[in-house]
């Protein structure tokens, strides 16, 4: 009887891991994809929102009980809530009349503006769009429907997959301690020792 190549049932075993490990990765990349898109969606959305600011006249701020100087801000250029929402702290401080306080509360309703209009803008998706999260988000979604095509290809043949791997595991283990090889013969003298991530074995 021929000595058993330890060396390549350690491959193998090794070969049949990474396999295994590479199969479920493919699977379970779903999840990770969702949240891309999640987060490319919310960029989009939030970007449209501010969008929407340049449509409200800075005169909603005097509905605020900041006691915001309204008028003055006004005389400084800024005529609408998206024109005050991209301006820098530094630009707004100089508006006679604002402090840090002022400017606190300025950021505060802008924020809290900007949070109610996302998530309730209507997020159109447009495939000809020049915008670069938009792009970004149409991309995750292509590869997000791409990969759904191979994941559910590849669960059929996961289950294929492990229905080899225990056959060619199930008398197959490795002893922990050393990682010493050896084969079960039919006079009983050797054994390799495996244990199959599938199989509970003695």
């Amino acid at each position: 009887m021929n000595k058993p190549d330890f060396k390549q049932i350690k491959e193998l075993l090794n070969l049949l891991k990474q396999t295994n490990e590479d199969i479920e990765n493919i699977i379970n990349s779903g999840e990770l994809q969702k949240l891309a898109i999640g987060a490319s969606a919310a960029v989009v959305r939030n970007k449209m929102a501010s969008e929407l600011l340049y449509d409200i006249d800075i005169s909603e701020l005097k509905n605020s009980k900041a006691g915001i100087r309204v008028n003055a801000l006004a005389d400084a250029g800024y005529k609408n809530l998206g024109q005050l929402s991209e301006a820098k702290d530094y630009d707004i401080l100089r508006v006679e009349g604002v402090g840090d306080k002022q400017l606190e509360s300025i950021r505060n309703i802008l924020t809290e503006m900007g949070n109610q209009m996302a998530s309730h803008v209507s997020m159109q998706l447009n495939i000809d769009s020049d915008d670069n999260e938009m792009k970004m988000l149409l991309k995750s979604i292509s590869i997000y429907r791409q990969s759904e095509l191979i994941r559910n290809d590849i669960s059929q043949v996961r289950e294929e997959y492990r229905f080899f791997y225990e056959t060619i595991t199930q008398n197959i283990r490795i002893r922990n301690s050393n990682h010493c090889f050896s084969i079960k013969s039919r006079k009983g003298r050797d054994s390799v020792i495996y244990k199959s991530p599938f199989v509970k074995m003695p």
